[in-house]
């Protein structure tokens, strides 16, 4: 068994929309998986109340964020890689890039 936790298959999408119905406005965003499937919805109603009627609270940017994290994550594996050579190599700030590149992907994976 994997000592990494379980998670959606990536590439996540991030759609927004926003529909008007007369006075009435509709915005929704969703963070959706590989196959599709809803991960995150959050949606607003002009209808419920004037302030914010959501599922989740997250900032705009965080949805591109939480998108693109699986990518991310692929792509600080493959660069410590090359960090991990320069280290080697006995470069000091390559070292400490090591081992800080190494604890963002233990927290990513759940360690």
């Amino acid at each position: 068994m994997s000592d990494t936790p379980e998670r959606s298959t990536g590439p996540f999408t991030h759609k927004a929309s926003t529909q008007r119905f007369g006075k009435i406005v509709t915005t929704e965003n969703t963070i959706c998986d590989a196959h599709g499937n809803t991960l995150i919805s959050e949606w607003y109603s002009s209808w419920w109340d004037s302030e914010n009627t959501q599922e989740v609270d997250l900032a705009p940017g965080d949805w591109h964020l939480f998108a693109a994290a699986p990518e991310m994550l692929e792509a600080l594996k493959k660069a410590r890689q090359y960090v991990y050579w320069a280290s080697a190599a006995g470069y000091a700030d390559a070292v400490k890039m090591n081992k800080r590149i190494g604890s963002i992907i233990d927290k990513a994976e759940g360690r």
